[in-house]
This record gives structure tokens, C-alpha cells and sequence, in this order.
């Protein structure tokens, strides 16, 4: 099956792909997956058959060694983003000032580019064969992401809870996002269940796009759910200027028994499969917890008063949805 040609391109989409063997379908019980399969196949052929730019996807972190391109958690993403016709590029910050394979990938700097930010666990001190901790690794990333903020780039920002909030200093990683008039409130959201006399904390959410927005990503996510470790909340500004445009894209509605959490620390630290024996489970406090509705994930949009090119920015307030 051939896609109509964009200039001189064609994309080719062997038969199998769309429609596997009968005996296949039924043994795997994917029935369910047949429309989702054939869209994804026609979405890459269409991606790489119409785009003149093909973009690009870096990937921006502060460990101390390389790991995006490798490491096995992260196989099915860089497969959806290269069938997509996605390059990808890594830049350690630790290890590099600028994104080398950005410069050698795009030296013209012609091809849209997309900053993936993955941040650090700022809680951590250096382990084994490490000279930093996690508050300093999360300060240099920081540093990079003003510089990136400040320059027009485009960002993909997924937040991990920010520990320096817990005792009164600005989190490093956060607060590059007030040029977008995006402020977390740095509690992640917590749900207590109670089972054959047992009362349990849930760190983790699945959360379904508004039906009602009509922002672009929130189209491609209606209806499908999205797994959030940890979801942080996040606060739009309230009246954001005229260069500025904020798009709710998911949302954790407000119920009795879930709660922003100000004293997470500890269950952070601790094991998930030991957190239940913890003597003194989170509970909601009127003072310093928050009830919902949340907002979990925001789209930005910001247009320069001199130019008025764009700049866009995703932040989610999860990290590690994308390994899903």
C-alpha cells in the first residue's frame, strides 16, 4: 500500500503491517488493537512522506552518563519517534554545554526542535561512582532550562516532586516555567483506599484527556488513558497576558478521598512495596494539602512582542509517563 507522494517522496507500507495474519489476530487476542495499529502505521507513513523538516527530539538530562539512546525501558519511544521520522539527540548536561549531536544532526539549525526535559531526583545523594547529588544535578539542569526558556526553544518538561519546595528554596527546574505563567505547586496528588479493613495511599493516577479543549494535543489523547506516577499539580496563570495562551490538556478531578500531599517526602523514599507498612500514612491536613480539581498537564504558547515567533512549551506533572 503506497501513501500519496509529497515532491519526491513516497512512503511504502507492506500489507502485514496493516493487516496481520488472521491466525495471528485471534492467538494474540488483539482484535481490540486493530484500529489503533493501522493508525499509528498510516500516521509514521504520512509523517515521513509530508514532512520537508523532519524534526527532532532532545533528549535533556543531568546523569552522569549516557542513557537515552540505550537503556531498554526507553526502546518502544525512540521506535515511535524514528518510524515518525523523529531523529533523536541526547544531551547530557553534565557532560556537554550544548547538544553536540544537535550540531552535528542540524548545523544549518533548519529542522524544528523539541527539548525534552528529563529531570533528576533531587532527592538522592551522589551514589557509587557519582560526584553529584540530586540537588546539584537538578540546579545545572536547571540552569540549562532558563537558558533554553530564555532563547525561544520549544520544551517537553515532565516534573518529578520538588524537593528543595519542602523546606523554602525555589526549585531550579520549576522556576524557568513563569515566563509560560506556569506555577506547580510542587504537592503531588494522593488517593487513600479502604480494603477488608485496610487503609492504602495511591501515589499514581490514570488520568483522560478534557473532551472539551480543542488543543491539538488533547484531540490526539481524547479518549485514551495516560498512566501518571506521581502526578504534581500544576497552576496556570489566572489572567495570562495577550502574548501568552494556556491550554489545559489533563486534569485529575477533585473527590473526598484524594488530596494534595505537603509531606511526601518519606513515602517518596520509600520502596512501593513497603510504603503500606509505614506506621504513619499521609492523611489529608486541612492547612498545608490541597483539594482538586487538579490540572496535571498544561500546553503553552507564547509569541514575542518584537517578532512574534512562537514559542510552545508541554508540561507534565509526572515523570516517567512516557515509559508506558
Amino acid at each position: 500500500i503506497l501513501v500519496p507522494a509529497s515532491g519526491d517522496k513516497l512512503s511504502a507500507i507492506p500489507i502485514e503491517e496493516l493487516f496481520p495474519a488472521q491466525e495471528i489476530v485471534v492467538s494474540a487476542g488483539a482484535r481490540a488493537d486493530g484500529r489503533r495499529r493501522v493508525e499509528e502505521v498510516l500516521t509514521a507513513a504520512l509523517a515521513l512522506t509530508l514532512l520537508d523538516q523532519p524534526p527532532i527530539a532532545v533528549f535533556v538530562h543531568a546523569e552522569e552518563k549516557p542513557y537515552v539512546l540505550e537503556a531498554p525501558f526507553l526502546e518502544r519511544l525512540r521506535e515511535n519517534l524514528l518510524s515518525r521520522g523523529i531523529d533523536i539527540v541526547e544531551w547530557p548536561v553534565l557532560l556537554e554545554s550544548e547538544p553536540t549531536g544537535l550540531v552535528r544532526l542540524d548545523p544549518g539549525k533548519s529542522r524544528p526542535a523539541v527539548f525534552i526535559i528529563l529531570p533528576p531526583d533531587s532527592t538522592t545523594t551522589a551514589r557509587t561512582g557519582e560526584q553529584r547529588g540530586g540537588l546539584e544535578r537538578s540546579q545545572r539542569l536547571g540552569a540549562v532550562l532558563e537558558q533554553l526558556v530564555s532563547t525561544g526553544q520549544n520544551i517537553l518538561l515532565s516534573l518529578n516532586p520538588p524537593f528543595q519546595k519542602t523546606y523554602g528554596d525555589a526549585d531550579p527546574i520549576t522556576t524557568p516555567l513563569r515566563a509560560f505563567g506556569i506555577a506547580p505547586s510542587g504537592l503531588p496528588i494522593f488517593t487513600e483506599r479502604f480494603a477488608d479493613g485496610k487503609r492504602t495511599v495511591e501515589t499514581d493516577k490514570v488520568v483522560i484527556a478534557r473532551s472539551e479543549s480543542h488543543q491539538p494535543l488533547a484531540g490526539a489523547l481524547r479518549g485514551l488513558p495516560t498512566y501518571f506516577p506521581w502526578p504534581i499539580a500544576l497552576k496556570p496563570a489566572e489572567k495570562p497576558g495577550a502574548e501568552l495562551k494556556l491550554e489545559i490538556l489533563l486534569e485529575v478531578p477533585a473527590d473526598d478521598a484524594t488530596w494534595g500531599e505537603s509531606t511526601w517526602l518519606r513515602t517518596w523514599q520509600t520502596p512501593r512495596a513497603r510504603r503500606q507498612s509505614l506506621p504513619d500514612l499521609p492523611k489529608f491536613d486541612p492547612g498545608p494539602d490541597e483539594r482538586g480539581p487538579w490540572t496535571v498537564a498544561l500546553a503553552a504558547e507564547k509569541a514575542d512582542a518584537a517578532t512574534g515567533q512562537k514559542q510552545r512549551a508541554v508540561v507534565v506533572g509526572s515523570n516517567g509517563w512516557f515509559f508506558d
